[in-house]
């Protein structure tokens, strides 16, 4: 804060810092005093859809020269039980992510087509595949063992 003459004015000084937004084939730069990237989003006129997500998080503190991600959602399909269902997903989120936050439990039996930890691409398919259905030979072992 700076006065000015008898404590008449207040000038206060504030730094500003650049913030730059990076989208699919877009980059757009604002420039704030302070916040945080919820904020700056908001002045840049970018609105972000229920399953959109940033890098840093919407409520990181804006800070020099700030470069933040944004990462839109697409679809991808999980297959498990006989059933397909399709979620929204982000590039900055994993197989295992998507499947925690919808809810499916794997068994240790239970095999994917894809890593858990491969991030998430558009147009996925993620199959759950239970053992026994590639190989039904070891689920007829496990039955004899059991009895």
């Amino acid at each position: 804060d700076f006065h000015i003459g008898k404590g008449e004015s207040t000038i206060k000084v504030l730094k500003a810092h650049n913030v730059t937004f990076c989208r699919k084939g877009h980059k757009d730069v604002t420039v704030k005093t302070s916040g945080i990237v919820l904020e700056a989003l908001k002045d840049s006129g970018i609105t972000l859809g229920k399953y959109d997500s940033t890098s840093p998080s919407l409520k990181a503190a804006i800070n020099k020269d700030m470069k933040v991600k944004v990462f839109r959602s697409f679809p991808v399909t999980v297959e498990a039980d006989g059933e397909k269902k399709t979620y929204e997903a982000t590039a900055d989120k994993t197989v295992g992510d998507l499947l925690k936050r919808e809810g499916y439990k794997l068994n240790e039996y239970d095999e994917l087509n894809y890593k858990k930890s491969k991030k998430l691409t558009g147009k996925m398919n993620i199959k759950i595949i239970p053992i026994f259905h590639r190989n039904t030979s070891q689920m007829f072992i496990s039955i004899i063992h059991l009895n």
